[in-house]
């Protein structure tokens, strides 16, 4: 099992989509200060489960994990939700289920919902196997 792409949008710095590819070998993040390298990161805890903003680094509020908008000349509104996935490859079945690709979802600041094939209730029984946490 290997991380093979990340989604986000509406996550603290991201307002569009974007999906960053983990190919083989190394992936690598550079930006300069403030470009919301880190924020990557947060996102990946979020999926895992991660529910205290400060360790998110929201402030005390989980309400600002959720892009706030900008101002000035590029002015964007801010979003009313959040969403970030974590797609795995699954060829290997590492994970019990009969698929090549297995997606974590979470949307909202509320709690984690995997998609398809994996139900909301089988959550933890799939994670901690794997052992994924979300302290990055």
């Amino acid at each position: 099992m290997v991380l093979k792409a990340l989604e986000i949008q509406g996550f603290k710095s991201f307002p569009d989509k974007i999906r960053i590819n983990f190919d083989k070998g190394v992936t690598g993040v550079v930006g300069p200060n403030g470009s919301g390298k880190s924020n990557i990161s947060d996102a990946i805890r979020w999926v895992l489960g991660e529910t205290s903003a400060r360790q998110l680094r929201g402030g005390g509020k989980m309400e600002n994990v959720i892009f706030s908008g900008t101002g000035g000349k590029s002015r964007r509104a801010a979003m009313g939700y959040a969403s970030v996935r974590l797609v795995l490859d699954n060829t290997d079945r590492l994970i019990d289920v009969d698929t090549d690709e297995v997606k974590l979802e979470l949307n909202g600041p509320i709690s984690p919902i995997v998609i398809k094939p994996v139900q909301g209730d089988n959550f933890v029984s799939i994670v901690v196997p794997m052992r994924l946490a979300n302290e990055g």
